[in-house]
């Protein structure tokens, strides 16, 4: 498949965007920023002054205050801090945009050292002459020793492995001029953001665990799958503005729809949102039956996915991160309490229409 032109220069108009959710901050965000950012510094992850200053405009602190409100635990907090503002570097410096972002055989060989930190009990990269990014990793990985079971931080560091591969595959695409379909790329949306990595660490920095059978549950993995998609597609559409007058990145929900379907910009990032409420209305579904038989853990790991679905949005109002560095524009994000998608048919997309059948097999539980 050949690359299309899908970036259209007309004025962007977005939706609101809708999110019944109420929102929350750690109170603490400003002081979890300040210390990622030493961090940050300490590793020289960010010794360009132009990178830095769109770290320091990314409040890596603003998003864990977000997604994990209630933190009791600053230590672990900060650790999830810091892995947020690593995710910010190693996404600007060799995904998308970066240096590696066309060239997966470079790329691959960078995951695969990442992901043998992520593997190691006490990495010691500094004896091997690793690059920043990857003592940072390692320095994350240790510091999860003090504050995560083994459980926790084996599906921290699955996550994290998923999160690489999916990287790389997006490396592959761009050197191969190949779009993905949306299957494709729903598919991979999942864990290209490396949401799933996060939310592995949310029960960590409110200092409890969800026992491995709860959270492996079917329908519990539909939950954490939605909130990866609803988060990733809102980015999606969040970030267009920027990657539009940057030169545009196809591996993006609104670019993949333009192309499949031979939409204008306008109807595509119509369809975008319009699937994008679908997926919240079949997460808020079933998140509401699942709560009916939860333990109380439980029930607090799906009130942090909540927290991810509305923080990320009041975090990306709030953030510079979507702001084009060479004209200022950026996506003007305003919110709506009232449902644009009541249905709860599933979307047209077949590697996640089994999200919906898990509303099925509860309906049928509940019936029966």
């Amino acid at each position: 498949m050949s690359v299309v032109n899908v970036i259209d220069p007309e004025d962007l108009v977005f939706p609101a965007v809708w999110c019944p959710i109420s929102p929350a901050i750690h109170p603490a965000w400003r002081e979890l920023d300040a210390r990622a950012l030493a961090w940050a510094d300490r590793f020289g992850l960010c010794s360009d002054p132009v990178q830095r200053e769109r770290l320091v405009r990314a409040l890596a602190g603003d998003l864990a205050g977000r997604i994990m409100p209630r933190s009791n635990s600053r230590s672990a907090l900060q650790v999830a801090t810091d892995y947020l503002m690593w995710l910010f570097v190693f996404d600007d410096t060799y995904c998308d945009e970066g240096v590696h972002s066309d060239k997966p055989g470079a790329m691959m060989e960078l995951a695969l050292q990442l992901a043998r930190v992520v593997e190691t009990p006490r990495p010691n990269p500094a004896e091997g002459g690793y690059l920043p990014v990857v003592a940072a990793l390692a320095d994350i990985r240790r510091r999860l020793e003090d504050v995560a079971s083994p459980v926790q931080i084996a599906r921290w560091g699955a996550a994290v492995r998923a999160y690489l591969m999916c990287q790389a595959w997006e490396a592959l695409n761009r050197a191969n001029r190949v779009i993905p379909t949306l299957d494709q790329y729903a598919a991979s949306r999942i864990d290209s953001g490396s949401l799933r990595a996060t939310i592995f660490l949310q029960d960590v920095g409110n200092g409890f665990e969800v026992p491995h059978d709860q959270t492996s549950h079917p329908h519990v993995q539909a939950l954490i799958e939605m909130t990866c998609t609803i988060v990733g597609w809102d980015n999606d559409i969040f970030s267009y503005a920027k990657e539009t007058r940057r030169g545009g990145d196809w591996h993006n929900l609104v670019a993949v729809l333009a192309h499949e379907h031979g939409y204008s910009l306008g109807q595509a990032l119509t369809e975008a949102v319009a699937l994008r409420d679908r997926v919240l209305n079949a997460y808020l579904a079933l998140r509401d039956q699942i709560l009916g038989g939860a333990s109380p853990h439980l029930a607090r790991f799906i009130a942090d996915l909540d927290a991810w679905n509305r923080g990320n949005i009041d975090w990306s109002a709030n953030c510079g991160r979507y702001i084009n560095a060479t004209d200022g524009s950026r996506s003007r994000i305003t919110l709506t309490s009232q449902a644009r998608e009541t249905t709860l048919e599933p979307i047209p997309v077949p590697s996640v229409r089994w999200w919906w059948q898990c509303l099925t097999d509860l309906d049928a539980t509940t019936t029966s």
